[in-house]
């Protein structure tokens, strides 16, 4: 899995869809759907790349802290 897979993946666990996270990168939900499942055969641009990034970010600094 690739890091930006991953970044999906906590995003969609989290109640994102792949619509609205495409919505808010500026891509579209068959691209990052093909980047969740490995199957964008050429990587994506870096504003995308870098938009998913920070959507993650800002998504996992307003999830409450989980107890230990």
């Amino acid at each position: 899995m690739t890091d930006l897979a991953k970044i999906i993946d906590d995003l969609v666990s989290r109640g994102l869809t792949q619509a609205v996270i495409a919505a808010k990168v500026g891509s579209s939900q068959a691209s990052i759907s093909a980047l969740q499942n490995g199957k964008y055969s050429r990587g994506p641009s870096f504003v995308v790349a870098n938009a998913l990034i920070e959507l993650h970010k800002a998504v996992m600094a307003n999830e409450p802290a989980k107890a230990a």
